[in-house]
């Protein structure tokens, strides 16, 4: 039976089964993150789980990084493998999103985990592009090897939301209502922080905002969400930031940081790379393109 689930918190006996899939298989941390900043919109669930007996076989996690795309991340227990259930879990999800519009799925593979299953033979996918899953231990920075602009970053509040909204439209290119789910997610989550970047202007020691990022404490620090805004770009704001954020996170309460970085963003891996931290997995994401319905207005978003 394939269920659609809104929520992990919303669903407590999903939990167990979820949490012992994903720390007994050490391969698959971070892989497959519960992570409800990159929800989708309240009115749409998140969650694809399929059961047999009451038991947990296959999870899917949806989030919807821009206006065409739902991104699905799916993962099979390892016992429960090459029996069609990712194909299983993918129809019900095509089927659902196209209610509300979207026009493609990004489908996210780990070539680690699965390195002879090739997705352009399993479906009718296109190569989009890949994320890297970067970490450092923090008592490992690496000296700085390129020039950095001073910057001031400090945590924002609920007065500031709308603010830091269309800042991160800006910054990603993103629909100002997508971008306004994943701050207010991570405002209202007591173990996540949203920060922006500020540099001063002289005269009168104005305060200008230049870029934002948020971090998640949930185990050991997670950065998401770091940007520059565009008119800032390539001034040594983004090193300045980064550090800032480092040292922030220095100090002996945390051993380890990470963050993931898209392939086509080589400014930023370069920036995390001259910054000490190292590539530890990669994702590869392919487009699936979504047949055109005729009651998609049924469901608009």
């Amino acid at each position: 039976m394939l269920r659609g689930v809104s929520g992990i918190a919303a669903e407590p006996a999903q939990v167990p089964g979820i949490e012992r899939l994903l720390t007994t298989h050490g391969s698959l941390e971070r892989y497959l993150q519960c992570d409800s900043s990159r929800d989708l919109y309240p009115h749409m669930k998140n969650y694809f789980a399929l059961y047999e007996a009451d038991e947990l076989c296959a999870l899917a996690l949806l989030s919807a990084p821009g206006e065409q795309d739902v991104t699905v991340t799916a993962v099979t227990h390892p016992a429960m493998r090459r029996r069609g259930l990712f194909s299983r879990l993918l129809a019900e999800i095509s089927d659902y999103v196209q209610g509300f519009g979207y026009h493609s799925l990004l489908l996210v593979y780990r070539p680690d985990l699965s390195p002879s299953f090739k997705p352009q033979e399993a479906f009718p996918v296109t190569y989009a592009f890949s994320e890297y899953l970067l970490a450092m231990d923090l008592c490992d920075q690496a000296p700085a090897t390129e020039p950095g602009t001073a910057v001031t970053v400090v945590p924002i509040g609920e007065e500031d939301f709308e603010r830091t909204a269309r800042m991160t439209a800006r910054i990603f290119q993103e629909g100002l209502l997508s971008s306004a789910s994943i701050v207010r997610a991570t405002l209202r989550s007591p173990e996540r922080e949203f920060l922006i970047a500020s540099r001063d202007q002289s005269p009168g020691g104005l305060s200008v905002p230049v870029g934002i990022a948020a971090i998640s404490y949930e185990r050991q620090p997670f950065i998401y969400s770091f940007g520059i805004l565009p008119e800032y770009r390539q001034q040594g704001y983004g090193m300045g930031m980064f550090r800032a954020i480092l040292q922030r996170l220095s100090g002996g309460l945390y051993e380890r940081v990470s963050l993931e970085v898209n392939s086509m963003n080589t400014a930023a891996l370069r920036l995390y790379r001259h910054s000490g931290m190292q590539i530890i997995s990669q994702s590869d994401l392919y487009r699936l393109q979504q047949p055109e319905r005729s009651d998609r207005c049924s469901q608009q978003h």
